[in-house]
C-alpha cells in the first residue's frame, strides 16, 4: 500500500465529506463546493465555469488542438449526516461520492494528472444528472469536445478482489452507424482499458446507471472508473440504493484508495496518448 498517497487523500476527506445538495436546478447546500473551491485555489488549475449544477476547472497550461480528457465527479449526496472513521483495513463513512472527490482534489493539488485534463464537479447525479448537461453545454460552447469522459464514482462491484472497476463503456457514434460497428468500438475501448490498467482489470461494459449514461446522450466517448464499496453487515438486507445512501455509511478498503488514485492518472494518460496517436495518424477518433 502506498502510505503517502493514502495519507494525502485521507487528509482531504474530512474537508470534503460535508453536505452538498441540489434541487435539480441549482445547488441548495454548498458546503462541499466551497471547500473544494478553497482547496483548489492553490493548485495548478483555474476555474473555467461556475454554473448552477456544475463547476469546471482547467489546467493553466492547457494545450489547444491536443487531446482533452474530461474527469467528471459528482458532488451531490443524499445523506442526512456526514462522518468517516477508521475501522482497521477499511474506512467507514458517508463516502458517496466524497471519497472520489477527495481523490480527485488530491490529484489536482499534486499535479498528478496529465496535460489537458479538464475537471467537472457536478450536481444532480442522484436524480437526473443535469450537472452533466450543464457541463457539456459549457464545453460545447467553447468548442472543447473531450476525446474521452472518465466518470469517477463509487460502485457495489468487485469489492472482494479489486481496487477499482471500469464500467459503462460508451463510444461516440456516427449518425448512420449500425449496432455491430458500435459493439466493435466498445470492444476496442475495453482492449485499450486493459492495455493501460492491466489485463486483469474488472471491466463491466454495462453496469448500474451513473453519469456516463447521461454523457452518452451527448454522443461522446465515455466510461466510469469506480472505487468498490460494500455495506455494513446491518445494511446487507437493503438494496444497493438503500445501503449506498445509508446514514450508517459504506466501507472502502484503505488499500483501494491509492490504487484507485493511480488508476485515474494512468488511465487519463493512456487515453490521451492513444487519442494523440489517432490524431497524428489521421485516423478517426472512432478508433478510440
Amino acid at each position: 500500500m502506498d502510505g503517502s498517497a493514502l495519507d494525502s487523500v485521507l487528509s482531504i476527506l474530512p474537508a470534503v465529506n460535508v453536505p452538498c445538495a441540489d434541487d435539480g436546478v441549482k445547488f441548495t447546500s454548498k458546503d462541499r463546493i466551497e471547500v473544494i473551491d478553497s482547496l483548489l485555489r492553490s493548485s495548478g488549475y483555474r476555474p473555467l465555469f461556475s454554473g448552477s449544477l456544475s463547476l469546471v476547472w482547467g489546467q493553466t497550461g492547457f494545450i489547444p488542438d491536443f487531446p482533452t480528457i474530461l474527469l467528471s465527479c459528482h458532488v451531490d449526496s443524499v445523506y442526512h449526516k456526514y462522518f468517516h472513521i477508521d475501522v482497521g483495513d477499511e474506512i467507514l463513512g458517508t463516502l458517496d461520492n466524497s471519497i472520489c472527490n477527495a481523490v480527485l482534489v488530491d490529484l489536482m493539488l499534486r499535479s498528478a494528472l496529465p496535460a489537458n485534463v479538464v475537471v467537472a464537479f457536478t450536481g444532480d447525479e442522484e436524480d437526473q444528472s443535469r450537472g452533466v448537461d450543464e457541463t457539456m453545454q459549457f464545453l460545447t460552447g467553447t468548442a472543447v469536445i473531450p476525446d474521452m469522459v472518465v466518470v469517477m464514482d463509487v460502485t457495489d462491484q468487485g469489492y472482494a478482489d479489486y481496487a477499482f472497476t471500469v464500467e459503462n463503456l460508451f463510444c461516440k457514434m456516427d449518425s448512420a452507424e449500425n449496432p455491430s460497428l458500435s459493439n466493435k468500438a466498445i470492444m476496442r475501448l475495453e482492449s485499450l482499458v486493459r492495455s493501460v490498467l492491466g489485463p486483469d482489470t474488472l471491466v463491466i461494459t454495462e453496469a448500474a446507471a451513473d453519469e456516463s449514461w447521461q454523457y452518452d446522450e451527448w454522443n461522446v466517448n465515455c466510461l466510469s472508473l469506480c472505487i468498490p464499496t460494500r455495506p455494513l453487515n446491518s445494511d446487507k438486507q437493503l438494496d444497493v440504493h438503500g445501503w449506498m445512501h445509508s446514514d450508517n455509511g459504506i466501507l472502502v478498503k484503505k488499500s483501494s484508495i491509492p490504487a484507485y488514485s493511480k488508476a485515474v492518472s494512468i488511465l487519463c494518460s493512456g487515453i490521451r496518448d492513444m487519442a494523440n496517436g489517432v490524431r497524428n495518424n489521421r485516423y478517426s477518433r472512432r478508433a478510440l
